[in-house]
């Protein structure tokens, strides 16, 4: 076993819960604000729990406030919180002082390295993680190669210097191409509905996954 992380996010149903821990993902994310697509009540959250061992479990906060993220935190006895990129600075020093958080940042068309560095800095002594989300815009991981707005060589050094967690659609090969260009501290993927219950098909994460794994 290699040393990137898996996080799991979006977790809405017990289908996506088994094969992600049977891969052994170091996270299990639920989103916890009711206005989230992937919602998932407290109670539902509760039982997967009771159903999967190994990965960490933790809620994403969405637009909830710091007393209701705490709250159910404490209800769920969950092990970390995802802030959202628009959560403000004292807010999340208020949660990490409870919990780890790993913060997302989404990426933009119009987004520069300047300002996702400013970001990064603020951030980064009450960060665990950084979600660096390319797929919420639909942003490709070509950029890297393109050079634009984003180059290979200014991933890479932030992938050095703080712990990075890559989102974004991606197939095996392109998976290859971001690990032999950088280093991630590792990896998001985001759960989605079952075909029917307790069906769903998982060839192209099998495939991604044990690209990662195998590594």
């Amino acid at each position: 076993m290699n040393g990137y992380k898996i996080l799991a996010s979006g977790i809405s149903n017990l289908t996506d819960a088994r094969f992600f821990a049977a891969w052994e993902a170091d996270w299990l994310a639920f989103e916890l604000d009711p206005s989230s697509e992937a919602y998932l009540p407290p109670a539902g959250i509760a039982a997967i729990k009771d159903w999967v061992q190994g990965p960490a479990i933790a809620g994403a906060a969405g637009l909830l406030s710091a007393a209701e993220i705490l709250t159910l935190c404490r209800d769920l006895a969950l092990d970390a919180v995802i802030a959202p990129m628009a959560l403000p600075l004292e807010t999340q020093q208020e949660l990490s002082a409870s919990l780890p958080v790993l913060k997302e940042i989404v990426v933009e068309p119009s987004s520069t390295e300047e300002n996702l560095e400013e970001f990064l800095e603020s951030f980064a002594p009450w960060t665990a993680y950084f979600v660096f989300n390319l797929s919420k815009n639909r942003v490709s991981h070509e950029v890297f190669s393109h050079g634009r707005p984003l180059s290979e060589p200014w991933f890479a050094a932030i992938c050095a210097q703080y712990p990075i967690l890559l989102q974004t659609e991606l197939e095996a090969s392109g998976i290859k191409d971001i690990l032999n260009t950088s280093h991630p501290a590792g990896f998001c993927f985001q759960g989605g509905a079952e075909e029917k219950t307790g069906f769903k098909s998982f060839d192209e994460l099998d495939e991604l996954l044990e690209m990662i794994r195998n590594r």
